[in-house]
């Protein structure tokens, strides 16, 4: 089974794009739990923190792939992919959806998401 997200970068709202799921499991709101997480500091989203790094560094519209998920809830993955200068890059995070975690896994992600 395969669900899309739809959307892309409009203006200046970063909005989900398409992208597809890899495993069977209600793995979608994880997506949204990602999304909607505040940065440590507490004074925005990972949405609109995220938003603001693409934005600053040039990060065309047409570049960024969006969002997609993986796994059986739970358990989810959620990735973030966009190219930059040539490179793609994948932003993971893991979401416990039980517990309500996000943890960023790995230093791009930790950056990206305001730690």
């Amino acid at each position: 089974m395969h669900r899309l997200i739809t959307g892309g970068l409009v203006g200046l709202a970063l909005v989900l794009s398409p992208v597809q799921a890899h495993a069977q499991g209600n793995c979608e709101p994880a997506v949204a739990q990602v999304r909607e997480t505040p940065t440590p500091d507490g004074a925005t989203t990972i949405t609109q923190f995220l938003l603001a790094q693409l934005l600053g560094m040039g990060v065309a519209p047409r570049a960024i792939q969006g969002w997609q998920y993986a796994g059986t809830a739970p358990t989810c993955q959620v990735t973030f992919v966009y190219q930059q200068d040539g490179a793609r890059n994948t932003l993971r995070w893991d979401v416990d959806t039980a517990a309500g975690t996000v943890t960023p896994k790995d230093v791009l992600t930790q950056l990206a998401s305001g730690y």
